[in-house]
């Protein structure tokens, strides 16, 4: 018991359990387990020789296709600022759009993209901007995490035989989820129904009412067609992944690898909060799923390595030159 006492009151016990340092812990570990495994996975040898070998005509057709990305984005983003920012000024939201890419390109999670959204919007508070970015972001979230869940529930059917009844349950558990969460922030009232009562008072429901209060502001018709140009952008990714894979494969399994990209964005989107960056678990996710159906783990760590070029590295370095020109201005 002494012995115990003596662990327990340790400053190196008292520095793991402590939350912050917990949290920070669990990241390396989990950031440090997809690089452990992309290493151990990957001939780095035949990266090489497989980027050679690549389609160069499918290369650049996955290419051109980031303009397209990148319009869906600004699209995105504009509805957002019309709706929550009261500001249609297209360069000024092209320009914080680049910014906030540049600026979520090499932070934890991707959150200096608020920041760097906020910086061509000094007429409005941060916690505007956040909001309005948050808005941006959780439509494309949906729409990722409803699609890839149902991907995930058919993964686990085909590759590993998983009883049908467990299926139906699954499916029936997230077609709930998705009712009870669009419901939850679309209609906040329902906090005040009879079902909630025993909750209401509770200082976790209390903080996310005050959260979910904002979207009352999101009519009908601003949620769908947020949803429609979300939908659209997530199929150009998915399509781009696919081409790319393509591009890298001897094999011709197109709609494979759109299921593949479909898997490893929404395992991307899922680990990607509890991880330091993106790097890792996007590519050890694609090894994982295009090496179980059948792929070699060389085009898998290619195609989202360079799918991650295109579309964050270029436009990031894009923002730069922007915030640049803006400082010497």
């Amino acid at each position: 018991m002494s012995e115990f006492t003596a662990i327990k009151d340790s400053k190196l016990f008292k520095f793991i359990t402590d939350k912050k340092i917990s949290i920070i812990l669990l990241k390396i570990f989990i950031s440090a387990g997809f690089l452990c495994y992309i290493i151990f996975k990957v001939n780095f040898t035949k990266i090489f020789t497989t980027v050679e070998r690549a389609n160069l005509t499918l290369v650049l057709t996955a290419f051109a296709l980031t303009t397209l990305n990148l319009y869906l984005q600004f699209k995105k983003w504009q509805m957002a600022c019309e709706k929550l920012l009261q500001s249609n000024d297209k360069k000024k939201i092209w320009t914080s759009l680049f910014y906030g890419i540049a600026a979520g390109s090499f932070t934890p999670v991707r959150v200096g993209e608020f920041f760097g959204r906020a910086i061509e919007f000094r007429d409005k508070s941060l916690l505007q901007v956040t909001f309005a970015t948050l808005v941006d972001k959780f439509f494309l979230l949906f729409v990722i995490t409803f699609s890839g869940a149902f991907s995930c529930i058919i993964f686990l059917r085909w590759y590993y035989h998983t009883p049908l009844y467990l299926i139906i349950f699954l499916i029936a558990a997230i077609l709930v989820i998705f009712y009870f969460i669009s419901t939850l922030v679309f209609k906040p009232e329902i906090w005040q129904g009879p079902v909630f009562k025993r909750f209401r008072s509770l200082k976790i429901i209390t903080s996310l009412k005050e959260k979910l209060r904002d979207f009352k502001r999101l009519d009908r018709k601003f949620t769908i067609r947020m949803v429609v140009v979300s939908a659209l952008f997530y199929a150009v990714f998915i399509i781009q992944y696919a081409i790319l894979v393509s591009a890298f494969s001897s094999n011709a399994n197109f709609f494979t690898f759109l299921w593949a990209g479909v898997l490893v964005m929404f395992t991307k989107s899922v680990i990607t909060p509890f991880s330091f960056i993106d790097f890792g678990v996007r590519e050890g996710a694609s090894i994982f799923f295009l090496t179980k159906m059948g792929e070699v783990s060389s085009v898998a760590f290619d195609a989202p390595a360079v799918l991650f070029f295109i579309n964050i590295i270029i436009p990031s370095i894009i923002g730069v030159i922007l915030f640049y020109k803006r400082d010497n201005a």
